[in-house]
C-alpha cells in the first residue's frame, strides 16, 4: 500500500508491519512513520498515561537535557525573556527552568491539567484554539513532535507562536541511532519485542537526524544546531515485570548505550533553530 510521508509527501511503499501499527519508511528524506489507519486502539492522553501508562519517563525528567538547554538560554539572554513549553505534560522542564533562572517567564500548555504554580502560567487545551497564548521568546517542545500526525503544521505553529529572533526547540528521537537500528535488525529475525517497544503506537513520527532536518528547511527553518543525548535509561518502560528478566533488558541497553557514545551517534536529538 502506497502512503505519503508525513513531511516531504512523497509516495512511501516501504512497509513494515508490527502487532499494533504498520510503519512507512520514506526513502527521499529517510523519515519512518505509522499508518495512522492501522493503529489498534490509537493512544488516549487521559490522566492515566502520566500516572500509570508512562509514569517511568515523567518520575525521572531528563536532567542532562534540561542542564544543556538552561547554559544554552543564559547564553543567548541577558535580559528577562519568555519560554513556552508545548506539550509541557506535568511541568518538570518549566518547574527546572523557575528553579534555575530567574529572569524568565514561564508558560505550559498541554491537554493535562496541572496544578497552579507561582513561577509558571499553566494552560490547558489546544494550541491553536487557545487564545491566552501570545509571542515567545522561545518557543520549545519535549518528546512530543513524534506525537503529532502533520509536523509540517506543527512546525508552521511553533514559527507564529515565536518572536523575530527567537528560538524554536523541539527534542525528539533519534532513530539512526544504534539502538533503533538494532531493534529494525532483531526484527527481521523475528524478535519483534524491542522493535514493538520503540516503535509503540503513541508514536506517529519517528524521526532521524536527516529528517528532522528536512523538517525545518522545508518550512525555511535554516542556522540549524543539533544536539545528540540518551534517554534517561531510568525513564523507560521496560517490557517485563520480571526483576530479573527487566534488569537484562537494561544492562544490554546500557551496553548499547556505551557503543552509541562511542560512535557518537545516540537515540535522542534536540534541534534548536532560531526564527529569523
Amino acid at each position: 500500500m502506497k502512503v505519503k510521508c508525513n513531511i516531504c509527501k512523497n509516495v512511501s511503499n516501504n512497509l513494515t508491519k508490527l502487532k499494533s501499527v504498520s510503519l512507512h519508511y520514506c526513502n527521499e528524506c529517510k523519515h519512518r512513520f505509522t499508518d495512522v489507519k492501522t493503529i489498534i486502539n490509537p493512544e488516549k492522553y487521559k490522566p492515566e498515561y502520566f500516572s500509570s501508562t508512562h509514569s517511568n519517563w515523567f518520575e525521572n525528567p531528563d536532567y542532562v537535557l534540561y542542564k544543556n538547554l538552561t547554559e544554552f538560554f543564559k547564553k543567548k539572554f541577558k535580559r528577562k525573556f519568555s519560554v513556552l513549553d508545548i506539550g509541557c505534560g506535568n511541568g518538570n522542564f518549566l518547574k527546572y527552568l523557575s528553579k534555575n533562572i530567574k529572569e524568565v517567564s514561564l508558560t505550559g500548555i498541554d491537554h493535562h491539567k496541572n496544578k497552579k504554580h507561582q513561577r509558571i502560567n499553566f494552560l490547558q487545551g489546544n494550541i491553536e484554539k487557545n487564545k491566552k497564548l501570545k509571542k515567545y521568546d522561545v518557543v520549545a517542545s519535549n518528546m512530543v513532535i513524534e506525537h503529532i500526525e502533520d509536523v509540517n503544521k506543527f512546525i508552521l505553529i511553533q514559527k507564529k507562536l515565536c518572536k523575530k529572533n527567537g528560538y524554536i526547540i523541539n527534542n525528539t528521537i533519534n532513530e539512526s541511532s544504534l539502538l533503533y537500528k538494532i531493534a529494525r535488525i532483531m526484527n527481521k529475525f523475528y524478535i519483534s519485542k524491542p522493535m514493538e517497544m520503540l516503535y509503540d503506537k503513541h508514536h506517529l513520527n519517528h524521526f532521524s537526524v536527516n529528517s528532522l532536518v528536512h523538517l525545518y528547511k522545508r518550512n525555511k527553518l535554516n542556522n540549524l544546531k543539533i544536539e545528540l543525548s540518551q534517554f534517561n535509561i531510568h525513564a523507560l518502560t521496560l517490557p517485563s515485570k520480571n526483576f530479573f528478566i527487566k534488569n537484562i533488558f537494561k544492562f544490554l541497553i546500557l551496553c548499547i548505550y556505551l557503543i552509541e557514545k562511542i560512535f557518537r551517534n545516540t537515540n535522542q536529538q534536540t534541534i534548536i533553530c532560531k526564527n529569523n
